[in-house]
């Protein structure tokens, strides 16, 4: 699940390469169901609000504020794993 989350934070932030947005489509259908949209799908199995992919992106664009300010390279993968791990519980608490 770690995995399809941090795939997810990945493609709201417009970092998910092209290659695996099709894959992601594959495993989330198979192990969710649902149709094409897979973000889709994951946000309705997580039982989060159409609004989780704006927060993603706000907090993407903070975390790119800090990490310039602290004078780090801009990662989105760390961001991705941070994301992943706050919310891999959200399925259990609905």
């Amino acid at each position: 699940m770690l995995i399809v989350l941090e795939n997810y934070a990945l493609a709201i932030v417009g970092e998910l390469p092209p290659n695996k947005e099709e894959s992601m489509r594959e495993i989330v259908k198979r192990a969710f169901g649902g149709g094409s949209d897979w973000r889709e799908t994951v946000r309705r199995t997580m039982g989060w609000r159409d609004s989780i992919d704006e927060e993603i992106r706000q907090n993407w664009e903070t975390y790119k504020s800090v990490a310039t300010a602290q004078g780090r390279a801009v990662d989105a993968v760390p961001f991705a794993q941070a994301f992943a791990d706050a919310h891999k519980n959200d399925e259990d608490t609905r």
